[in-house]
């Protein structure tokens, strides 16, 4: 009796043995499969020679130095150059690298005399990247990820991108005759820097088109501004005493008369531009009529004085004037259809561009007849 009650102990313990050997192996399917490669978001992989782990790593370059700023928060300004570079702590290869750069970035812009336009951001696919940023953002997660010794790594930098901010007045009114320069919109020409625009008001009423910029106090150590004007229609008629035959002088492009910068030093200074846009006109008794329309794009263009820092667009406005002279047997002029309107200026981070300088086009210096 005790015998068969042991047997029977025995053969209950050997079958929840064996259950419980398939339960496990059950809930372990893969105990005895090949691992998968490694994911680490962390950018960290265990040495080769077991010494310690090696990391992915993000420097930024920075007045000619290499900064580590894995992970870190950064503050920055637009039109800064960000160079960044990704490595391994201890030097590993790194293969199938590609950045993600978040926010209105892009690779260069370079204003020349010859066709200007911005570079897009393209090249993403090396251990390095190089970009800027034309508009303000917060937390943009600048991230990298490539394969070392055979797994993924990414880490990433966070930027905050600041841009300064500006009112831009413009003002503009009158189209008068100007017996050296002919028919003419404003009396003011040339660049006029920092301006007081009430005082300037009245003292020279700003005919023509006169643009005040008034920057806030947060503003990085000698940031700078420019004005870029980029003429988008020109029409230009001078005709004889018959009024049959004229000149017609057709232009688009950059206005080299309105391109310069300047450095702000204390906060509530101004900064401004004015122009006087002007026909010309033949001496003697060869015009008897001259008609001239205008129209300009005017760019507001921010940069800081890093070297490497690129020119970027933070408002603009468009302008336009223009009217009709015509000579009286006394040798006077009269003035009629005149006008000349400024509109508000706006936010932008759309770049000016041009084919090249503003020139005079194929009827310039021919008589033609209409």
């Amino acid at each position: 009796m005790n015998i068969q009650i042991q047997s029977k102990n025995l053969m209950q313990c050997i079958i929840a043995a064996f259950v419980a050997a398939v339960l496990t192996f059950s809930f372990c399917p893969r105990a005895h499969a090949k691992p998968d490669p490694p994911q680490n978001s962390m950018g960290q992989l265990a040495s080769p020679n077991g010494n310690g782990v090696a990391s992915l790593e993000i420097d930024l370059q920075w007045k000619g130095e290499w900064l580590k700023v894995t992970g870190r928060d950064l503050t920055v300004w637009v039109s800064q150059r960000m160079i960044l570079r990704a490595r391994m702590s201890d030097g590993s290869a790194i293969s199938n690298p590609s950045w993600n750069v978040p926010g209105n970035a892009f690779a260069k812009y370079i204003p020349k005399t010859t066709k200007t336009r911005p570079v897009p951001l393209t090249v993403l696919n090396e251990n390095s990247v190089s970009f800027i940023w034309r508009d303000k953002g917060d937390a943009l997660n600048v991230r990298f990820k490539g394969m070392s010794r055979g797994a993924e790594v990414s880490r990433g930098v966070n930027f905050r991108v600041r841009r300064p901010e500006v009112t831009l007045t413009t003002y503009t009114d009158g189209v008068n005759w100007n017996n050296g320069t002919g028919l003419q919109i404003g009396d003011w020409g040339g660049s006029v820097k920092n301006p007081d625009p009430e005082v300037g008001r009245r003292t020279a009423p700003p005919e023509g088109v006169v643009a005040v910029a008034n920057r806030d106090v947060h503003w990085p150590d000698g940031g700078m501004l420019r004005f870029t004007q980029v003429i988008t229609y020109y029409r230009h008629y001078q005709y004889d005493a018959d009024l049959i035959h004229g000149r017609k002088i057709i232009t688009t492009g950059l206005d080299t008369g309105v391109n310069y910068g300047d450095t702000f030093s204390s906060p509530g200074a101004h900064f401004g531009m004015s122009d006087a846009p002007q026909s010309g006109h033949r001496g003697g008794d060869i015009d008897h009529r001259i008609e001239l329309d205008i129209k300009f794009t005017t760019w507001l263009m921010f940069k800081t004085k890093d070297s490497n820092s690129q020119w970027v667009p933070l408002k603009s406005f468009d302008w336009k004037g223009g009217g009709k002279a015509d000579k009286n047997p006394d040798g006077t002029w009269t003035v009629s259809n005149k006008y000349a309107q400024s509109f508000a200026s706006m936010e932008t981070t759309k770049f000016p561009i041009w084919d090249g300088l503003a020139k005079a086009g194929p009827y310039d210096n021919s008589w033609v007849a209409f």
